[in-house]
């Protein structure tokens, strides 16, 4: 016996269990992207690379890292979070030159925020060699105020010396669409 439900009857009517989710048919029961509040996560897009070399840069301009994932917003007023989990690298063996990177978040091939940049700098200290690799992140909220494919990728440079990112370990990219 099917039940129904009509705005007469309301809900009381229907008995606890007595609907299933095979009663209901595929894609009965939809929430649109612009039925969520604002700050709902709409979707998630996460890509995971695994390189198995490091990647470097002289260069003291931001140049692309080729670390990068595209999302599609389905709202215009949408933001959209973009995470770079990555391992910096700073060696000092055979130097004593202070070595300064910067690493941002690029959208469609142009830095968004110079603002949000993470920066790691350390020191030529005489004959002494050292190395350190940093594992770290760096988030930026966007409003790309589009519904088109938007690419966001990591970026960096070297201030001075040469800037790495570390390619031994995982570098993750996590796209969020946060309703707007």
């Amino acid at each position: 016996m099917p039940t129904t439900i009509t705005g007469t009857d309301g809900v009381s009517q229907v008995q606890a269990g007595s609907i299933q989710s095979d009663d209901l048919a595929a894609g009965a029961i939809t929430i649109g992207s612009g039925d969520l509040p604002a700050g709902s996560v709409i979707q998630v897009i996460q890509k995971i690379y695994n390189p198995s070399s490091i990647v470097s840069t002289t260069s003291s301009s931001y140049v692309s890292s080729g670390f990068i994932e595209s999302i599609t917003p389905q709202s215009g007023a949408s933001k959209v979070l973009a995470r770079f989990d990555f391992s910096a690298d700073q060696d000092h063996r055979n130097t004593t030159s202070d070595l300064v990177s910067a690493f941002v978040v690029a959208r469609n091939g142009s830095v968004v925020d110079n603002n949000s940049r993470a920066s790691f700098s350390s020191e030529g200290i005489g004959s002494n060699d050292f190395r350190f690799i940093l594992r770290t992140s760096i988030s930026f909220l966007d409003s790309p105020n589009t519904t088109s494919s938007t690419e966001y990728e990591l970026f960096f440079k070297a201030d001075i010396g040469t800037a790495k990112i570390h390619g031994f370990q995982s570098i993750i990219v996590t796209l969020m669409e946060i309703a707007g």
